[in-house]
């Protein structure tokens, strides 16, 4: 990206997140995520009142006259924001990518956590740890956040949420409060079946028949695993092989389920996922951090990944390893199956979250996310 359009972007985005922070979200951050504790500011004279558990006996004895201790909150804080660098965030179709939708609330944290004295750091993620920005304060450092978080390009474009985790936990030696921003679609050596086979591969982007496109992308869906790391090429509309007719005009699609790397083939209900579980190498490390940190989870998503839409047959291709594949969006049993796996990663998040006690909120492309994340606040 050319300097002057990445200043104009961040300039953009600063002037919004300022005014989020400033007017909306300063209050019930600065109530939702406390300091470390009271420190001693200093004494006064007893006024009637005063606890008089907060009286100091010894200045009291001393002067002859009540004196009590006054308390300041310690409100410092370290924030993290810990940003899914991964393939599928490259995707949206409701007028904003799930990539631009987290910049939006990773500036706006931001911003909240300066005027609130705290200090922000970064770490970007795929399937490792791509680049770290330690925490600091200012605005100079924020705005370097806000360039990273438009410009970043990961090295690998897979998602393992245990790198950031482990990563946070030996790296910031004390209590911070971090927000994970992803969609959490995890990676399937995460996930162990427990019924049907589950997919090997990532989530899938497909396009409308009609051939429209939003978001640079073409109206699709994400996700028949544990993984929907997708996006759409331009350079792949309009091509329907002769070998899968009555195609839908050619997209670009997350990697389907149970498939050799390369070529393009059919992919029926037996390979998309069925039931699973999230496997204790996740949970352990979700577990770990969460008594060391505050982590709130920050689930982003797009509407087309919760439904699979009846449109004919679909060319998916994986965003990480470029396998193409079909499939036939008509079936009854796909759709069903493919609704019946977002339901049960739906569910065993939220499972996995409550458990951890970690607070978690979800949030949409193209929704308004500050109700969302005020609503957040309030339930701390």
């Amino acid at each position: 990206m050319e300097a002057k359009e990445l200043l104009k972007k961040v300039r953009k985005i600063e002037i919004k997140s300022r005014g989020l922070s400033r007017d909306i979200f300063a209050g019930h951050y600065h109530s939702a995520f406390k300091g470390r504790g009271m420190a001693f500011s200093e004494v006064r004279e007893y006024q009637p009142g005063d606890d008089v558990r907060s009286i100091d006996w010894n200045v009291t004895a001393r002067f002859n006259h009540p004196y009590v201790k006054v308390y300041e909150e310690e409100r410092e804080l370290t924030v993290m924001l810990l940003i899914d660098a991964s393939g599928s965030q490259e995707f949206g179709t409701r007028g904003m990518l799930k990539k631009n939708l987290m910049t939006e609330i990773a500036a706006v944290l931001s911003f909240s956590a300066i005027h609130n004295n705290d200090k922000i750091g970064v770490i970007f993620f795929s399937n490792k740890v791509e680049k770290f920005i330690p925490p600091k304060k200012g605005r100079k450092h924020i705005l370097h956040i806000i360039r990273e978080l438009i410009d970043f390009i990961p090295v690998n474009r897979g998602t393992d949420l245990s790198e950031p985790l482990r990563y946070l936990t030996n790296a910031i030696k004390k209590r911070s409060t971090a927000f994970i921003l992803s969609d959490f679609l995890v990676q399937p050596d995460m996930v162990e079946s427990k019924d049907a086979p589950t997919a090997t591969g990532e989530g899938m982007h497909v396009a409308d028949g009609d051939g429209d496109h939003q978001t640079g992308s073409d109206a699709a869906f994400d996700g028949t695993h544990d993984s929907g790391h997708g996006g759409t090429h331009d350079s792949d509309r309009g091509k329907t092989p002769d070998s899968a007719p009555g195609g839908a005009p050619g997209s670009s699609a997350g990697k389907t389920p149970g498939s050799a790397s390369g070529g393009s083939r059919h992919a029926n209900a037996n390979e998309l996922p069925g039931n699973g579980k999230v496997r204790p190498r996740l949970e352990e490390t979700l577990r770990i951090a969460a008594r060391k940190h505050d982590l709130v989870a920050i689930r982003i998503y797009d509407e087309r990944e919760r439904k699979l839409p009846p449109v004919g047959m679909l060319r998916v291709m994986d965003a990480e390893t470029g396998e193409v594949r079909w499939i036939d969006s008509l079936s009854l049993t796909v759709r069903r199956i493919y609704s019946e796996w977002w339901d049960d990663h739906d569910r065993r998040l939220n499972e996995m979250f409550i458990k951890n006690g970690i607070d978690a909120v979800s949030v949409a492309t193209g929704e308004d996310y500050v109700k969302p994340l005020i609503n957040l606040f309030k339930r701390r």
